[in-house]
């Protein structure tokens, strides 16, 4: 994982919303990327493939990620 698992108020923001949509989430890791953005990995359930999410520095600013990240959870729900 490219990522620096360090966490950061920001790690912990997006790991938050990701257990309030997904309250019983098997795994999740998130981390900063060097280019400025984060690097979620979520897997909902133990039998469940692993799903990346990579958030850049303006979907953060924004509050687009939170979209993406929903659109993530529905889809590994399926």
């Amino acid at each position: 994982m490219p990522s620096d698992l360090t966490p950061t108020p920001e790690t912990a923001l997006i790991e938050t919303y990701v257990r309030a949509l997904a309250p019983g989430v098997f795994n999740m890791s998130c981390g900063t990327r060097v280019d400025g953005g984060y690097e979620l990995w979520l897997q909902l359930n133990q039998d469940s493939r692993i799903t990346p999410v990579v958030i850049d520095q303006s979907e953060f600013e924004s509050g687009d990620w939170k979209d993406k990240v929903k659109a993530a959870i529905e889809t590994a729900n399926v």
